[in-house]
């Protein structure tokens, strides 16, 4: 495959990992699109981005750390552990980690593929917006600890909203990026 092709696969895969990290559909409690397949398909873009420039190899590793992590969330075995707070926290750190250096990694992709300046200040700009919300949110959310007779309950509203804004732009800057890469590359524009 092509380089600017695996480029144009990873950021569909990308893009659409941040559609299952925002997206969450439920139905009888049973979670129709869960986050660990979110990081699988961002682990799956880390494998279409190999060579290109920045070190994605560490990402691959924390990435998968995140994947059985949100698995194990999944099927509800991170509750049970008895050092499950210091995972949850762990898991936080490594979840904001991964997105501030994944989405600069794309940002250096974007500056060097594609001749769209603006595009790569929105990814700098969306990366370090998303990166402080996500942030704070994680902290509220600590503090928070599902009590919602507090004052807490606007602030945490109105961050994960504003994270969920943060994604969905994110989301939308990385089909872009993938429409740009696969019409300079000449293949079909899905």
């Amino acid at each position: 495959m092509p380089e600017r092709e695996k480029l144009a696969a990873g950021l569909g895969c990308a893009a659409w990992g941040y559609f299952l990290l925002l997206f969450n559909f439920e139905i009888n409690g049973f979670n129709l699109l869960p986050e660990f397949l979110g990081y699988a398909l961002f682990f799956w873009a880390l494998e279409h981005f190999a060579g290109t420039g920045p070190d994605w190899a560490g990402l691959k590793s924390l990435c998968l750390f995140l994947l059985i992590y949100n698995l194990l969330n999944y099927v509800q075995i991170i509750d049970a552990l008895p050092v499950g707070m210091f995972v949850i926290i762990l898991a936080a750190v490594a979840q904001i980690y991964f997105h501030f250096q994944f989405l600069s990694g794309v940002a250096e992709l974007a500056a060097s593929e594609a001749a769209d300046e603006k595009l790569v200040g929105k990814f700098f700009g969306w990366r370090t917006v998303y990166v402080v919300l996500m942030t704070g949110l994680c902290v509220l959310l600590y503090f928070f600890n599902g009590d919602f007779d507090s004052w807490l309950v606007w602030p945490v509203l109105l961050l994960g909203f504003a994270v969920m804004v943060a994604e969905f732009w994110l989301m939308l800057a990385l089909f872009k990026l993938r429409k740009i890469l696969r019409k300079e590359a000449k293949l079909p524009i899905e």
